[in-house]
């Protein structure tokens, strides 16, 4: 298994955002809410914004850690689908181990809801 986070999985363009945050459905966990919608190809974006975190070495630690549990688990996301995660307020205080269980519990509610 190829366990590269490709330039390409990475969502990036602002029309590409619009659409998927004008369609997509949501779920939340305490740190994370997660918006997905059917697409092409799967792809993700990180958004931890500056209200969340105000220091920039916060931020991009949540966005490290982000990157991590789906480049280590890519397995759990389903392909043709893209996720937007963005973090909220309580994503500050956690660790790794518990922003990749939220990660995945997330993960899995989609696949659940998908296979419905």
């Amino acid at each position: 298994m190829n366990n590269r986070l490709l330039k390409s999985e990475i969502l990036r363009r602002k029309r590409d955002f619009a659409q998927i945050l004008g369609s997509a459905k949501i779920i939340s966990s305490p740190g994370f809410t997660l918006r997905y919608a059917q697409s092409e190809k799967r792809q993700l974006a990180f958004l931890v914004s500056h209200s969340v975190a105000s220091k920039a070495v916060t931020r991009n630690r949540i966005k490290r850690h982000l990157r991590e549990t789906y480049r280590t688990n890519k397995d759990k996301f389903l392909e043709n689908y893209t996720y937007v995660f963005i973090a909220r307020p309580d994503a500050v205080n956690l660790d790794f181990g518990k922003i990749k269980a939220q990660v995945l519990n997330l993960a899995e509610k989609v696949q659940k809801k998908a296979l419905n």
